[in-house]
């Protein structure tokens, strides 16, 4: 899925974990891993996304004004 943003804007990424029951539920361990337009991979861990809305639910705020172009 593609989704255009401007130059300079916040992007919320989120996700919800589920278990094999379909429950919401928090892993045992979770990283997001963001691919900058010049091709540089940061990855964050755990402690660095938000539990926002309970059981399952992350969120991570990236300011993409870093670099133009596709991330």
């Amino acid at each position: 899925m593609k989704n255009t943003f401007r130059y300079g804007s916040t992007i919320v990424l989120s996700t919800v974990v589920y278990n094999a029951a379909g429950v919401a539920t928090n892993p045992a361990d979770l990283t997001l891993t963001v691919r900058a337009p010049d091709g540089t991979e940061t990855t964050y861990a755990f402690g660095v996304l938000t539990d926002e809305a309970g059981d399952g639910a992350y969120s991570y705020t990236l300011g993409a004004n870093a670099q133009p172009g596709s991330w």
